[in-house]
Order: structure tokens, then sequence, then C-alpha cells
């Protein structure tokens, strides 16, 4: 029997097919976790993706209770992100509908640190015990020595083109046994092949500027070529990926950097994104407008960047990520409740402390670019009860750069941020290292825990979503 379909039909059925499957929410992955052996109450960060693409700058962050913690994530179709807790950083490839279950055993064997249950399970342990191993399967001295001394740069290309091949071969054998889905193997395929790529890429250009027998130049430079066409400059599915992101943004870098021309007007050091094919281009140009939403650059406009970017392509993941953040900044105007303190010059810590004197004041030490210190500040919702009970005022410390002010500001209205607010100067920073850090390494974030009449309660006090403080603040 031969069936005759009518095309417009079939787009119809599919679009309203597509709607039912957005509508009744089969385009969410639920992702849970679960420590086998729980410790205390921690943060857990998540770097969410933007759309199906791999992001750092769009971190969501949740409280362990009881040992367990749950998320959704929205998809329409496979790609990689990032959960990062205090004890394991695991890897995690979700795609739509997947319902996902982690067990995260608190021991340093690699092999029983992590369980899986539901899709690609078998492929989700496997890629995150191969990550877990990285002396082990990044290309090391060894291989690559033996391929830069082969007789000749094809017998060199192949030594190198084995070893990869080696990494994925546990990996295809997955996928042939039926175990792993199609999308789920060529996301990591990509990223095991992107990261060798960078690593080897970076070890022989390391070997270029040691050497001036120009053969051994030559012969370099071809597997180089070899290695970037392998790990796929044109292919948009990278764009899914944490490793073959990084290599995309390394690639389009060193084409710029071999056109003499590596920055312009509208996109100062990211002109090199502009040379990707348009599929490819759309997705490296919005992360980089993401980047400069959330983490801050003065590199270029961003502003009159996005204004070009909205009419050189069609709304997509990051138009909407960007002016949802960008309205959420409306509705958050400062207030009066919002001081930034701008005016006083503060050259010491003990200046701090004398010009709260007579008031208490929970300090919270920070900086735009640290996003364990963001993901906090949801947190201050449950405090402020008892800061208004117990008179307290919360002073935010950032030691951000002076050049950082801009951002310093939109975050603090972003956020929502209610209390003081002061930006160091190169003496307060100082000083704060002496008298806080006692001249060590500078971590944040970082609270400090002082009473009414100057007395330092506690120099390293409990973060907002700890539930010792408020405990702490309950004794003040």
């Amino acid at each position: 029997m031969v069936f005759c379909y009518n095309a417009p039909k079939l787009k119809l059925l599919f679009l309203i097919c597509l709607v039912c499957c957005i509508n009744k929410g089969f385009c969410k992955a639920k992702v849970s976790v679960e420590f086998i052996t729980p410790g205390p109450a921690q943060l857990v960060e998540v770097d969410m993706p933007i759309g199906n693409d791999f992001s750092f700058d769009n971190p969501t962050y949740y409280t362990v209770a009881n040992g367990k913690f749950n998320f959704e994530v929205y998809v329409t179709r496979a790609t990689l992100l990032q959960i990062k807790t205090s004890f394991k950083r695991i890897f995690l490839v979700v795609g739509p509908a997947d319902n996902i279950k982690i067990k995260i055993l608190q021991t340093f064997d690699k092999y029983k640190v992590l369980s899986f249950e539901g899709a690609n399970a078998d492929g989700q342990y496997w890629y995150n015990v191969y990550n877990d191993q990285p002396l082990a399967n990044r290309i090391g001295h060894t291989e690559l020595f033996a391929a830069l001394s082969a007789e000749s740069k094809d017998i060199g290309l192949e030594k190198l083109g084995k070893f990869v091949g080696r990494q994925t071969r546990p990996l295809t054998a997955l996928y042939k046994q039926g175990k792993i889905n199609r999308q789920f193997y060529t996301i990591v395929k990509n990223e095991i092949r992107a990261m060798h790529a960078i690593f080897a890429i970076e070890r022989i250009k390391n070997l270029q500027n040691k050497i001036s027998d120009r053969n051994d130049i030559q012969k370099y430079q071809v597997m180089v070529n070899a290695l970037l066409a392998f790990a796929g400059p044109n292919n948009v599915e990278n764009v899914h990926g944490m490793f073959s992101q990084s290599f995309l943004k390394d690639y389009y870098d060193t084409l710029a950097k071999s056109k003499g021309k590596e920055t312009s007007r509208e996109w100062g050091p990211y002109y090199a994104y502009t040379l990707a094919p348009d599929s490819i281009q759309m997705h490296l140009l919005g992360s980089t407008l993401v980047f400069a939403k959330m983490v801050g650059t003065s590199e270029f406009d961003s502003k009159k960047a996005y204004g070009l970017y909205k009419k050189e392509f069609p709304p997509n993941a990051y138009t909407n990520f960007l002016d949802t953040v960008n309205s959420k900044k409306q509705l958050n105007k400062p207030t009066g409740k919002i001081r930034l303190d701008t005016a006083t010059n503060y050259k010491t810590f003990a200046d701090v402390q004398r010009h709260y004197n007579g008031r208490a004041v929970y300090i919270d030490l920070w900086a735009s670019w640290c996003m364990p210190c963001r993901g906090e500040f949801p947190h201050y919702k449950s405090l402020w009860p008892i800061f208004r009970k117990k008179n307290i005022t919360p002073v935010y410390i950032s030691i951000d750069r002076p050049a950082a002010k801009k951002v310093w500001q939109t975050l603090i209205n972003f956020n929502h941020l209610e209390g003081d607010h002061i930006l160091v100067n190169k003496s307060l920073m100082k000083d704060i290292a002496a008298t806080i850090y006692k001249n060590g390494d500078v971590s944040i974030p970082r609270y400090i825990l002082i009473d009414k009449n100057g007395r330092v309660i506690s120099w390293d006090a409990p973060r907002p979503s700890d539930s010792g403080i408020l405990q702490m603040l309950a004794k003040m």
C-alpha cells in the first residue's frame, strides 16, 4: 500500500505535536541527586545551558536538604551541563524528558563515587570515570613525542589518530550495544576529540617556540592544522559541549591572528567569532553577550553589540535569555533601601568598623566574578526578618577593581541587595588582606559578624545559605 503525504499538513502536525510536548512538560529533563553519606548542608552549583548550548555564565544554585536536591532543565535536544558539589564535579548529558537519578558516595575511588539511573546511565558513568583520570586519558609526553619523532608527518598523524581513537572506543561500543543514544554519543565524542585537540595543539605550539629547524616547524604545523580540522571547526554540534565550545573559540582566535586582525570596534577582541559560519557565529557571539551581561567586560560596548546581534540573527535562546535578564533589571530598580557608599574614603577595615559603631553589621565580602558569592544572594530573603528584629545592617564589600564599577552597580540592582555597599580602593583592599586574611590567600565569599559595640563576633561567620547563621544572629 502506498501513502501520499501532504507536506504542509505534515509540518502543521509536527508543530502541533511540538507545542503539546512543551505544554505537557516533556521537554524538561528531571535530575535528582542523593549523597549516600550526607554531610552538613551545602550549596550546589549547576551550570545550566542557555537553550541547548553549554554555558558557564548561567549558574543556578541549590541547597542540599537531607542529603538530596533536584532540579529541572528545559531542553529541546541533548546538551551538556555541569554539577559542582563541594566534593565532586559531575558531567551530565541531558535530553528532553530524561529522568536521571545520581547517587554520590564520598570516596576517592573513581569507580564507586558515582552511580546513575535513567537515560544513558552507562554512558554517564563511563564519561565521568573517564574525566576522573586525565593523566591516563590525555595525550601525554610519550604519545606526543612518538608522533613528533615519526619519520614523516603522515606517520605522526596516524599515531595521534590511533591514540584519540582508543579514547572513544568504549563509547562507540556502548552506542553499538544500544546503551546510549545517538545524541549522547555525538556530544561526548565531540567533547573528547576537542579536549585532545586543545591539549595537543597547546603542547605542539610550545615546542614550535623552542625549535629553529624549519622542517620540524613545518611538520608540527601540519599536525596542528590536522588537529584543528579533526575537531570540526565548522561543526555546529560543537556549541553544545564544554571542551568543544572552547575549541571553536580557540580556532577562530587563531584564524583571526593569521589574518592579521584580532579586534573590531563592534566586538573588541571577540571579533574573531565573526569569522565563523553564521550557524556557529550566532552561538559564539550570543555567549559573548551573555558573558558581558552576567560577568561584565569593558572590552566592547555590549549594548550596541546586542543591537547589531538582534539585527543580524533571528530570535534565539540567547536573545530570549538576555531580554529576560534586562526586563528583570527594569523591575528591580534601586530603592532607598539600597545604599551605594561611594563618598566615604575607607582606608582600613577599622575605618569600616568605626563608621558602623553603634550598629550591628553582617559583612559580605564578594566580587562580581565570584559565582559562589552571587549564588548566596537569593538566600538573604530568609535573613531579613531577623535583620529587622535585631537591627542588623547588611554591608556588602566588593573587592572588584574600580574598572568593574558599572558591573558592580548592575549586579546590586539586579539582585536587589538591600543594605550598604562599598567598593574597595587599593588601601582598603591591602588592609583587608592583612587584617582578615593575615596576608594569605584572599578567598571569597567571606562573612564577618560585628555587634553594635564594634566587637567582632565571628571573622568567618556562616553564609546566608547555612542555617547556622540564624542561630548566631538570634544570640545577638
